[in-house]
C-alpha cells in the first residue's frame, strides 16, 4: 500500500487517490437574472415591451430578420430562414453561416424563438428540446425576451451543449448595435414592419 507523506498537502494526496472533483470554471458565465432583462421603466425595457407586444408568430420573424441583419453586418454570408408556422419540428428558425475564402466554412444552425413575459423564465426543459433537434455538427441558437434560470445555463455549460442563449437585454442591444431605435427608445417602425411580414413562400 501507498504510504502518505504526513508533509504533502492533503490535496495532492487526494489527487494521488483519484478523490478530484471536476472545476466548474463555466460557473462564472452564469448571469443572474438582472444581467438578462433590462431594469422596469428603463429605456431599454420599453424597447424590449415593444418586441414583446409581437404576437409569437411574429416574433419568431423577428428574430430570424435579427439574425440575418447581425450577419450583413458582421460581414459573413448567411443563409437564415425561419420555419412554416406548421410542421416546424419545434423549430423557429434555422441557417448556416458561410465564411469565405480562405476559410471556405459553414456553420449550421438550428434555433428557437419564445416570446415570454419577463417575469416568465426559460428553464431546462425548454432547452433540451433545442438540442434533442441538433444534430452533429449543428450549433443551437435561443432567443427569448426572457431570462434563463440558473438551472437552464447550468445545464448547457456543464453538458457542454453547443447551444448560445440570448435573452431580453442581447435583444435589445442587439437593436441598439445595429441601429434599428429611433430616439431612446423606439424600434424603427419601417423595420419592424418589414422583419415581421410573412414571406411570400409561407403564404403560397
Amino acid at each position: 500500500s501507498e504510504t502518505r507523506d504526513p508533509l504533502a498537502p492533503k490535496v495532492w494526496t487526494d489527487y494521488l487517490k483519484g478523490n478530484t472533483r471536476k472545476l466548474f470554471l463555466w460557473r462564472k458565465l452564469i448571469r443572474a437574472t438582472a444581467e438578462q432583462v433590462p431594469d422596469l421603466g428603463s429605456d431599454d425595457s420599453k424597447i424590449l415591451a415593444q418586441v414583446y407586444k409581437l404576437t409569437p408568430e411574429e416574433f419568431e420573424r423577428f428574430c430570424t430578420s435579427l439574425l440575418q441583419e447581425l450577419s450583413r453586418e458582421s460581414g459573413i454570408q448567411h443563409n437564415i430562414e425561419g420555419t412554416r408556422l406548421v410542421k416546424d419540428g419545434g423549430l423557429d428558425f434555422f441557417g448556416k453561416l458561410i465564411f469565405p475564402s480562405p476559410l471556405h466554412y459553414e456553420i449550421s444552425f438550428k434555433g428557437q424563438a419564445k416570446r415570454y413575459k419577463v417575469t416568465n423564465s426559460v428553464g431546462p426543459t425548454d432547452i433540451s428540446r433545442l438540442v434533442a433537434r441538433l444534430q452533429r455538427g449543428e450549433y443551437g441558437i435561443f432567443i427569448t425576451t426572457s431570462y434563463y434560470t440558473k438551472t437552464a445555463q447550468e445545464e448547457v455549460f456543464e453538458d457542454n451543449y453547443p447551444v448560445r442563449l440570448f435573452s431580453g437585454s442581447d435583444v435589445v442591444l442587439f437593436l441598439r448595435v445595429l441601429g434599428l431605435v429611433s430616439g431612446k427608445s423606439t424600434i424603427r417602425k419601417d423595420w419592424l414592419m418589414n422583419a415581421v411580414r410573412i414571406p411570400i413562400s409561407e403564404t403560397s
